[in-house]
């Protein structure tokens, strides 16, 4: 998978998937087994880790609220660098960042969240 396609894939069916069983089974094909997330409240390390914030996430945000890229996907060897906001469709963005991620065989291995 390109790094376009797994930026939209993540987006798409984990940060934007309603039902926690079908984002489950999109982090088990996207993420390494031991991946490693960081964010501003720290780090999780392995797969049912990363499943529970991104779960816990998930539930904070409303009905209408969706991830977008804020501009391309860039990309240099194994590392993924995208901008994203978060926020109703037609509305202002409520949060914004930049997320890098770490590919390897084909998965995130590792992902920094940053906020703007």
């Amino acid at each position: 998978m390109n790094p376009e396609d797994l930026v939209a894939a993540y987006l798409a069916d984990v940060s934007n998937e309603a039902d926690p069983d079908r984002r489950r089974t999109a982090i088990e094909r996207l993420f390494d087994e031991n991946v490693r997330y960081v964010d501003q409240d720290g780090a999780v390390d392995g797969r049912e880790d990363f499943i529970r914030r991104i779960d816990a996430l998930a539930a904070m945000m409303g009905p209408s609220t969706r991830f977008s890229l804020r501009r391309p996907v860039q990309h240099a060897d194994d590392a993924v660098l995208f901008h994203w906001q978060l926020g109703a469709p037609g509305e202002d963005p409520v949060l914004a960042g930049s997320d890098i991620a770490l590919v390897r065989d084909g998965r995130i291995s590792r992902l920094y969240a940053v906020l703007d």
